[in-house]
């Protein structure tokens, strides 16, 4: 990779980063300028990037200030891609409040049904699957954090529920787990998340 594209990847993390924390920090009611033009720079930065709830979250606040500024058309269609990523990552919580917003403008959407099984490779969200990966490979919490972008305790959180899906109770057997997972598979690209 050149060296320019190093760099300019170095520099949109570094925005990104610093986006979230200003994200946050707007979403303080008493901080908020209701600005469109901020809030689309957000959800431009937050795209493809690996952070979904943060993006999803820049969505929702788009979709808001557009419904209260009459654009309620622009207003569905953030609202929708909102719901879309909140569901997909898993956040219920989230997406109850989205669905709760795009009723006020008239538009019904059904709970998604993720089908996402209980127990097994399949069960854990996209965040667990990652730390999953970091934890085998040998990262403590705190690197796992660090590389994320999260709290050390959301890593021991998201640990407990990949224990629980997979049905075991330690590092060690979460690393046999995942060598074995890392065999080339006949079956295709997808293949190694059964």
């Amino acid at each position: 990779m050149p060296a320019t594209c190093r760099t300019r990847d170095r520099v949109i993390g570094v925005h990104r980063m610093r986006l979230h924390r200003w994200h946050r920090f707007f979403r303080h009611p008493h901080i908020w300028n209701d600005s469109t033009e901020d809030l689309k720079l957000a959800v431009s930065l937050y795209r493809g990037g690996h952070r979904p709830l943060g993006h999803a979250s820049a969505l929702e606040d788009l979709g808001r200030v557009l419904a209260q500024h009459g654009d309620n058309a622009s207003a569905i269609v953030a609202l929708d891609q909102a719901l879309t990523i909140s569901a997909h990552v898993g956040a219920n919580w989230d997406v109850a409040r989205i669905r709760g917003r795009l009723r006020r403008l008239g538009v019904r959407r059904r709970p998604a049904r993720t089908g996402r099984p209980k127990t097994g490779w399949e069960a854990l969200t996209e965040a667990e699957f990652t730390v999953a990966n970091l934890a085998a490979r040998g990262c403590t919490n705190r690197e796992i954090a660090d590389k994320l972008f999260i709290s050390p305790h959301t890593v021991s959180t998201h640990l407990r529920h990949i224990f629980e899906k997979l049905g075991i109770n330690s590092r060690v057997h979460l690393t046999r787990l995942v060598a074995g997972r890392l065999l080339p598979s006949p079956e295709g690209p997808h293949a190694d998340r059964q």
